[in-house]
């Protein structure tokens, strides 16, 4: 009963305006040994079983500045974005407040001091991005991209504009700013090609997004740690065409890549990052697809609890799902009872609410009670016995039910 696996687009959440370097507690100019020792040691502190929220945070940290070009990103907009002047800093504390007015009224003072202050142009386009204002934000856009800067700071700011329009939910403009991007700068196409592929994936492009993964990896003649998004999004992208039967072809790549990963504090961020993949998949209840980054996980730490619970629970989850999806096919129950396990199925793994579970309630009032609700209860039991027993108390509940009614 795993449904298709379609591109998992970026929501249109609101970014948080984040000091990275406060949250894995170093300075600005923090050394890459520094910030991997930092993460480690707050991975520990927070593990995602008991500090989710905070765990995630640390990981959004540490993904950005880790990897330099990402860092290099985030500093051309901290440069810009927070050393103008105190009216700056005034502004950017307003937005991590949500003052979005105050702080878009701040950042216009500052540009009338400063016309060509790309730090106040850049916060004014996040202020009015927050706020839900994407007409004016693309009009200061526009203002930004014409703005004197450097050839390298031109190629940032291309980053930064396509990386918060995507973060807004606007995956075509984000990649029309990186065709632009990769036109104005072909020597540095690479530079664009990361986000280029979490682009095409938001638009279901995802066929692209496998090939130009494809060409990436066979460009690379060795790969480091922080190339392990490279292989997530690979698998992710293999998943989302169902092209399973490629496995066989990525899974070794993938292994030997991991199997590479030598340095003890590099197999346990890995191992983090494969099981957030895997978690991932989970909460949509795609198990399967979650298997395989459980099992890549074990594969760099087979000993690692957290990692052989989800393997378990995972393998569980999956032969519920195969029973759930034998059921219509096989015939042997009523349709009612069908649309009864798959009601308890819904309202464990995706709760009570939502037009699926009024669309099962409809069709089970529809099909009406079981002629035989013993014999019925009986071939579930031999049938489907994982079904019977994950949702027992219910059956006994709703097979009541049915037999006052028939």
């Amino acid at each position: 009963m795993e449904r298709a696996a379609p591109a998992r687009r970026r929501t249109t959440k609101k970014p948080k305006v984040e000091n990275y370097y406060k949250i894995l507690g170093l300075r600005a100019n923090a050394s890459a040994d520094s910030i991997k020792a930092s993460y480690i040691r707050l991975v520990k502190q927070f593990p995602p079983e008991q500090h989710p929220e905070e765990f995630q945070q640390i990981r959004r940290a540490y993904e950005t500045l880790r990897n330099p070009a990402k860092r290099k990103e985030y500093d051309f907009q901290r440069k810009y974005g927070g050393s103008i002047s105190k009216l700056m800093d005034e502004a950017y504390d307003l937005m991590e407040d949500a003052q979005f007015d105050k702080a878009k009224a701040l950042f216009r003072k500052a540009l009338e001091f400063s016309p060509n202050a790309v730090g106040a142009r850049i916060g004014l386009i996040q202020a009015l991005m927050l706020n839900e204002e994407p007409e004016a934000a693309h009009e200061e856009i526009v203002l930004l991209m014409e703005m004197d800067k450097s050839e390298e700071d031109q190629r940032h700011t291309f980053l930064w504009v396509a990386k918060l329009l995507l973060d807004l939910g606007e995956p075509e403009e984000a990649l029309r700013y990186l065709d632009q991007a990769r036109e104005k700068f072909p020597d540095y196409s690479s530079m664009f090609m990361p986000l280029t592929i979490v682009v095409y994936r938001a638009l279901d492009r995802t066929e692209e997004a496998f090939s130009l993964i494809e060409s990436r990896l066979s460009d690379v003649d060795s790969q480091q740690p922080d190339d392990l998004p490279l292989f997530t999004d690979w698998i992710n992208a293999m998943l989302a065409l169902g092209k399973r039967q490629y496995w066989s072809k990525v899974k070794p790549r993938v292994k030997k890549f991991l199997k590479s990963i030598t340095d003890e504090d590099d197999r346990t961020i890995a191992i983090n990052a494969l099981m957030d993949e895997c978690n991932d998949y989970i909460k949509g209840s795609m198990f399967q697809h979650a298997e395989f980054f459980v099992e890549l996980a074990g594969f760099l730490d087979g000993k690692n609890e957290t990692v052989r619970a989800a393997k378990q629970s995972l393998n569980y989850c999956i032969r519920l799902q195969i029973e759930l999806e034998r059921m219509p096919a096989e015939h042997i129950l009523q349709p009612a009872t069908g649309m009864a396990a798959l009601m308890f199925y819904q309202e464990e793994f995706n709760g009570k609410q939502g037009n699926v579970m009024a669309e099962i309630l409809e069709s089970i009032d529809l099909f009406g009670a079981p002629t035989n609700p013993a014999e019925e209860l009986r071939q579930l039991r031999i049938r489907y016995p994982l079904v019977y027993h994950q949702y027992r108390e219910q059956w006994d509940d709703w097979f009541d039910k049915q037999s006052s009614r028939s």
